[in-house]
């Protein structure tokens, strides 16, 4: 049950969720996966993350766009700290030039610019 394996096919069904705009469940989703991989101390964690913030993003957008501003701004806090997170568990691992590393450092950017 909290095998890396039983992570990954929830990650992979939590990506199916968020394909299908259901925030909700791919958020839940994400984050068993996410649960499992802590309790492993697995460096993989970064990209569940990454799509945690993902989906806050989404989130975001989707309150901004109903005029919910203090909800929208919420979610968009939520995601800058699961990218900041992401980034903390990579850079011991990559180089700075890395293309994780430059990725979620560009995703970082946009999140607070925005």
């Amino acid at each position: 049950k909290d095998h890396i394996e039983t992570a990954k096919i929830l990650g992979s069904l939590g990506h199916l969720y968020l394909c299908q705009e259901d925030l909700d469940r791919a958020e839940a989703t994400i984050n068993q996966a996410l649960s499992i991989l802590q309790q492993k101390q697995h460096p993989s964690q970064f990209l569940f993350y990454e799509t945690l913030a993902k989906i806050h993003l989404q989130k975001a957008t989707a309150e901004e766009n109903e005029g919910r501003i203090t909800e929208a701004k919420t979610f968009k806090i939520q995601a800058i700290k699961e990218l900041e997170q992401a980034l903390a568990i990579i850079r011991p691992l990559f180089p700075e030039d890395s293309a994780y590393v430059i990725r979620i450092q560009g995703k970082l950017k946009s999140a607070r610019d925005n």
